[in-house]
């Protein structure tokens, strides 16, 4: 039988009440793609350590801002072209595959280098991730519902504590950790059934036993990472060049997830359908400091080296949620199909992994360049750094809650508040990284460019097996670009086309094990596949 037990699956899990505090979401905001900026640098791999004069080198290696002769202004629009492939693998042999894909038009950088030939200074924007993409999956002939976790989750939980009458319907929802409001939804929703014994619940009448569900969970996501870099760089007689950046990052995360169940043919409950939905935002501002220094012993070869801090980000993020239950009848007045939640209001810091980078380049008669790069990052490092408070939410509408912080917290700690910063040491490890580059001048002012870049997969080999799979066979990441340049006097122009592909850790629609050892989960499994393709124009001017 195919098993997927992690302590990491608590947090990549498709449903449930979503908060940007999980390792997959630091994970994401920790992402970094040096093959977004300049068309030059993209076109190369953006192997990049030990080559220079590039705007995209303010988030590289800044010493590279050594090697301007010359001040320059570019600019570098370009277009995003995203796929995500979801294959659902489920019961009695049923599997099914959907493609969804979606484009965007994006300004990879843009920035101004001064330089004298001896100092240089720059300011400037790199996109280092882009968060567009959209996913489907359909499954079928399910046994569990999600509404069978949600009666494990509430249960010991007094009814008369999360019925909501009309006159305070967001009052069950204070006292509980968010944790479990989404299956509190459930109750008010009618998903769920009072059992026989006290502080129970069950779905019969909903769902009776050998009644099948096929569920179906979409997934929008928007936003991206923008750093503004402030760098400055030392020339020493063309030999030594030393560089430092102050990085100050924008960041931009907005999650849509709507899942459903349909009832099937023939069941015996009263359910037909239910849909829950849940909306999340992310917004900060991370800071970091960029060291580098290039050696140019000849004239044809560069070797360089740069340490990347980590991002130090301070967040702010809003969710809410709504589950809607349609079926025959429902159970009393109090519950009509439908419950949502206050606005869950959350601000933490968190922090990103830091990075070492080496590169050397050859210069091969003045007509080829040939650049490799090798990066370490230490994703184990990654940590949040909010004290247990930090997890409390603040309901928009009314201030009892915020009057109630304590005890929320409380409540945080004491339903099962998740160590993350434990699975981010036990189930991420350092990843070796490795670009290449080629730049070949057939004639003058004409440029033709090639690259690859790898990036080793972040989790630990050891945390979940899938169909003979471990967990470091997903996550790594592929990427293939190329690209054309014309420069002539103060004015240049290059293009660059960029495509990479991964593949995300498989999950289910939903896993939960009780207290007692008692597991519900879909029997399903999804695996997603990513591909994109990145068109980039650089348009630049020297003076």
């Amino acid at each position: 039988m195919k098993k997927i037990f992690t302590t990491i699956s608590l947090a990549i899990l498709a449903t449930g009440i979503s908060w940007g505090q999980g390792t997959e979401n630091l994970m994401r905001m920790s992402s970094q793609n040096f093959s977004l900026g300049t068309a030059r640098s993209s076109a190369m791999g953006g192997a990049f350590t030990s080559l220079g004069a590039d705007v995209s080198s303010m988030s590289i290696n800044p010493a590279g801002l050594g090697m301007y002769t010359r001040s320059e202004i570019s600019i570098s629009p370009g277009m995003r072209f995203g796929s995500t492939t979801s294959s659902y693998d489920g019961v009695a042999g049923y599997s099914n595959s959907t493609k969804e894909s979606k484009s965007k038009a994006t300004l990879g950088s843009f920035g101004a280098v001064y330089s004298n030939g001896r100092f240089a200074l720059g300011i400037g924007s790199n996109r280092l991730a882009d968060f567009s993409s959209k996913r489907t999956v359909y499954g079928a002939n399910e046994g569990f519902s999600i509404g069978d976790m949600y009666a494990e989750q509430i249960y010991g939980i007094p009814e008369g504590n999360i019925n909501s009458p009309d006159d305070d319907i967001y009052k069950a929802f204070f006292n509980y950790s968010p944790v479990l409001w989404e299956a509190i939804m459930g109750y008010q929703a009618a998903l769920l059934n009072p059992g026989h014994d006290p502080d129970t619940y069950t779905m019969l009448g909903v769902l009776n036993s050998g009644d099948m569900v096929a569920p179906q969970f979409n997934r929008i996501t928007n936003g991206a990472i923008d750093e503004y870099t402030i760098s400055g760089a030392y020339n020493l007689n063309n030999i030594l060049y030393f560089g430092l950046t102050v990085g100050i990052q924008d960041i931009f995360y907005k999650q849509f997830d709507r899942y459903s169940e349909v009832a099937a043919a023939g069941n015996t409950g009263t359910l037909h359908d239910f849909t829950y939905k849940n909306s999340l935002r992310m917004s900060g501002t991370g800071v970091n400091l960029k060291l580098g220094v290039t050696a140019r012993p000849v004239s044809w070869f560069r070797v360089g080296l740069t340490y990347h801090s980590p991002t130090w980000m301070y967040m702010n993020e809003e969710s809410f949620s709504d589950l809607t239950v349609y079926g025959s009848h429902y159970p009393s007045d109090a519950r009509y199909g439908f419950s949502d939640t206050p606005l869950l209001v959350n601000d933490y810091n968190m922090r990103s992994p830091s990075r070492m980078m080496g590169g050397v380049s050859f210069t091969i008669i003045n007509r080829i360049i040939v650049s490799a790069d090798y990066e370490r990052t230490w994703h184990g490092k990654m940590k949040y750094t909010s004290t247990l408070n930090d997890y409390g939410y603040r309901p928009e509408t009314l201030s009892d809650a915020v009057d109630n912080y304590g005890n929320i917290a409380l409540n945080i700690q004491t339903n099962g508040d998740i160590d993350l910063n434990n699975i981010i040491t036990s189930s991420y490890r350092a990843t070796n990284n490795f670009r290449v580059g080629i730049e070949a001048q057939p004639i003058d002012f004409f440029f033709i460019r090639a690259g690859y870049s790898y990036k080793q997969s972040p989790y630990s080999s050891d945390i979940i097996t899938y169909n003979g799979k471990k967990a470091s066979d997903y996550g790594s990441y592929q990427q293939f670009s190329g690209g054309l340049g014309y420069r002539n006097g103060r004015f240049s122009i290059d293009a660059a086309y960029v495509y990479g592909t991964t593949e995300s850790l498989p999950y289910k629609f939903f896993d939960y094990t009780a207290t007692d050892g008692y597991n519900v989960a879909s029997e399903g499994y999804t695996t997603t596949k990513h591909k994109n393709s990145n068109v980039i124009l650089t348009l630049g001017y020297r003076f």
